[in-house]
């Protein structure tokens, strides 16, 4: 019999972490594909950095802090320390975008935050506020942004030629958004196969035999697995929504440091609405003790079972790191799943 040839594959989508742990795919292709989870989930890498200036910000009784709830959980420098650990009266978790402005007319004598995470699939929602709160003339509220761009990141690290891997499952929702035609750099400059997956057990082995197949060929290029849903431009209302109010800066990536051009600001159009107008960032420097190592996971060199923490002082219920706490992050994938000792 031939022995089968060992892929390594990343996908780049928290959802898809999930997924392929859920539907146990990973046991499916055990002999054959060894998965490795990229950065895909939008809080896990949000820096440390601004992890601490959104404490700050929550300790000022003047401020709300509005959040959806993963970010709620991720612990400051000082692991004591998490926005559920402080005060509730002021900080407000929320489960759709709509209800941000409305938290803002209700408490006008405070300033609202709303704490932007996400990628290219949060990012016109985040806008479609923003230009509804200038309508409104909603003088209160404001937004900080730590929304990033996955495809500056994905070169950055393939750039660095730290990341081994043959095969790329590319984000079917952020792809929704922008299409599938900005990520045929993958495949056109660096030689490395890729398809855009759905999130169904089907469309999931669906697009991993393609690309198992395409990396057993050579055959260098991208395919589209998901298209009842991405085209090749994507979304062009969206598109342009997010173009009307943002603009690219770089972005401080946990674990991956600073990226050109891999974040989004409010233009001069809107940039009242930007916090780090009215409270800028402290400049002291804080003695980080966590060991956590979520931020190596993304360069596809460690897996959760690697790190010291991982489902002994790190579990669900007393996370030290986002890639715990998230509903997205590969360590609580790992753990959900059984995943305790595949080392």
């Amino acid at each position: 019999m031939t022995k089968q040839i060992k892929a390594k594959f990343m996908e780049v989508c928290g959802t898809h972490t999930f997924a392929i742990a859920k539907f146990g795919i990973k046991n499916i292709y055990s002999e054959t594909i060894d998965f490795l989870s990229g950065p895909g989930c939008p809080v896990c890498v949000t820096s440390q950095e601004d992890i601490d200036y959104i404490i700050e910000l929550a300790k000022n009784q003047d401020n709300i802090i509005v959040s959806f709830g993963d970010m709620i959980r991720v612990p400051s420098s000082d692991l004591e320390i998490s926005l559920e650990k402080l005060p509730q009266d002021n900080i407000k978790i929320i489960y759709s975008v709509t209800e941000v402005l409305n938290i803002a007319i209700n408490n006008c004598k405070k300033n609202v935050i709303f704490i932007a995470v996400g990628f290219e699939t949060t990012s016109p929602l985040v806008a479609s506020i923003i230009i509804q709160a200038k309508a409104k003339k909603i003088k209160n509220f404001y937004i900080f942004s730590a929304l990033k761009t996955i495809i500056p990141a994905l070169d950055s690290l393939l750039q660095s030629k730290q990341l081994d891997v043959g095969g790329f499952l590319l984000p079917g929702h952020v792809c929704a958004v922008i299409g599938y035609k900005p990520f045929e750099f993958i495949s056109n400059k660096y030689n490395i196969a890729c398809v855009v997956a759905g999130f169904t057990h089907t469309t999931l082995k669906t697009a991993i035999d393609n690309l198992y197949n395409m990396y057993i060929q050579k055959n260098y290029k991208l395919l589209n697995c998901y298209d009842s849903v991405v085209s090749e431009n994507g979304n062009p209302i969206a598109q342009y929504i997010v173009k009307k109010v943002f603009t690219q800066t770089n972005a401080l990536w946990r674990g991956l440091g600073d990226i050109k051009n891999s974040g989004l600001q409010l233009n001069k159009q809107y940039e009242n609405f930007n916090i780090l107008n009215k409270f800028k960032r402290l400049n002291r420097k804080t003695d980080n003790q966590n060991t956590c190592i979520c931020g190596k996971l993304f360069t596809g060199k460690y897996k959760p079972t690697d790190c010291q923490n991982f489902a002994k002082k790190c579990t669900p219920v007393t996370p030290i790191g986002p890639c715990m706490v998230s509903s997205e992050g590969v360590c609580a994938s790992y753990y959900k799943y059984g995943e305790h000792n595949d080392k």
